[in-house]
């Protein structure tokens, strides 16, 4: 029995030596949190319109592009009173 007792005491000492040189935690600073969905780059953007609409911006006619969010610009007519969704109105019409 008088084997183990050094051997013990080895272990005691080896672990706490082991408990010195990986810290308990206090002086390491903390670990910044991974990113959530809201905070990850390259969000996937929230749908504005649906696929195929139309509509006038001032005097530019635009479409909804397949991913519901992009506007295409269709053309652009002389004066937003002449843009209607679906075409440029020509001079004198109502």
């Amino acid at each position: 029995m008088s084997s183990n007792v050094p051997l013990a005491a080895l272990l005691a000492l080896l672990l706490a030596a082991c408990g010195g040189l990986v810290g308990d935690g206090e002086d390491e600073p903390a670990a910044e949190p991974a990113p959530t969905t809201e905070e990850a780059p390259g969000e996937t953007p929230v749908p504005d319109c649906q696929t195929g609409m139309r509509r006038c911006s001032g005097a530019v006619r635009q479409f909804c592009d397949r991913d519901g969010v992009t506007w295409t610009t269709i053309e652009t007519c002389l004066t937003a009173e002449r843009c209607d969704p679906t075409h440029c109105k020509p001079e004198g019409a109502p």
